[in-house]
């Protein structure tokens, strides 16, 4: 449709350039038709080019150019019934005018531009912002899909942002799945049931976007790219892709250091030093809390209530109501002598 609408527009610049030429020049009324026809055709292409990419500014500088148009035409219609007005010469009138309309859409767009993301518009074709789910999408690769952890973490309400697929991708996944080369066809099967669980997530906004990246032919620089153009940022597990994206300047999501941020504080054969408040469950265990209030289970440290005690870990449980550590009482030299002569006897 898009380029019906572009096909028209050409045919109608190019009609007008041929009645100009008629009208305004003694030449041949046909230069005027192709006249029109290629500054018809420049205007098309910077709208491919440019619109696109900066659909958000030339939106708003549209609406606040409306907006203070309307709002001068009525200042200036009402300040020109001041007689003192009425007496002034149609050049200084004309000038007063122009004057006013320039301010007041100046003003009217540069007041949009910094209150944007505080007003929300409801205009037939511009959307200044999103109704529903905010916050900058992330555009997900190949990558960051078939790792499937992405579907666990949209399980859960820690993520508030649209994860955009694009409409490439979801093609190059469907050849996968399809094609003959087994190990591709286990990848794009596992791709498409990891983007079925997000399209059943009830905390997430999944959309499929259809742009083209003309002129890029790597699946890798397409997305970047394509993230780029949107003002979104990159959702990936691939190294190259990061790297891509950080020259590029595109901001860039990597899945594994972010599991790296979640990776558990304490892990299985440290020591700590922990003070038991009170007795365990179990016989012979006694209970301290970390300073986060994790609960940490000691073994063998029942008859220490209320002393701190050295420890090592040997088991982290992660529940929905958090974590509990388990651990083992560390005896010293003399306590593990006297364990022994107390089992020799």
């Amino acid at each position: 449709m898009i380029w019906g609408l572009r096909s028209v527009f050409v045919l109608f610049a190019g009609l007008i350039g041929l009645q100009l030429a008629d009208l305004l020049f003694t030449g041949s009324p046909i230069h005027g038709f192709f006249g029109g026809v290629f500054t018809a055709l420049f205007f098309v292409a910077v709208e491919i080019g440019f619109t696109r990419r900066y659909i958000s500014i030339i939106s708003i500088v549209m609406f606040g150019l409306m907006c203070g148009f309307i709002v001068s035409a009525i200042f200036i219609n009402g300040l020109f019934l001041v007689p003192w007005m009425k007496a002034q010469s149609e050049e200084i009138r004309n000038w007063i005018q122009f004057g006013i309309t320039f301010l007041i859409c100046y003003l009217s767009t540069v007041i949009i531009i910094q209150t944007k993301d505080d007003l929300k518009f409801v205009v037939p074709f511009i959307e200044f912002q999103r109704e529903g789910r905010g916050g900058i999408p992330f555009v997900l690769d190949l990558s960051s899909i078939v790792d499937g952890r992405i579907a666990d973490i949209a399980a859960t309400p820690l993520l508030n942002s649209p994860l955009v697929v694009p409409r490439f991708l979801l093609d190059e996944i469907q050849d996968m799945a399809d094609g003959p080369d087994p190990e591709k066809r286990v990848r794009g099967r596992r791709a498409l049931d990891v983007l079925g669980r997000l399209r059943k997530a009830k905390n997430v906004d999944v959309r499929i976007d259809d742009s083209q990246v003309p002129g890029v032919t790597e699946p890798e620089a397409k997305l970047v790219r394509l993230a780029k153009v949107i003002n979104g940022r990159l959702l990936t597990v691939d190294a190259a892709v990061n790297r891509a994206a950080q020259i590029e300047d595109v901001p860039v999501v990597n899945m594994n250091e972010v599991a790296a941020a979640f990776r558990p504080v304490h892990l299985p054969g440290e020591s700590l030093t922990i003070r038991v408040v009170r007795p365990g469950q179990e016989p012979e265990q006694g209970v301290g809390f970390l300073e986060d209030g994790t609960m940490v289970v000691i073994d063998g440290a029942a008859k220490r209530v209320g002393q701190s005690v050295a420890c090592t870990i040997t088991n982290l449980l992660q529940t929905a109501a958090g974590r509990i550590i388990f651990a083992a009482l560390r005896r010293t030299p003399d306590e593990a002598g006297s364990a022994k002569g107390a089992a020799g006897g």
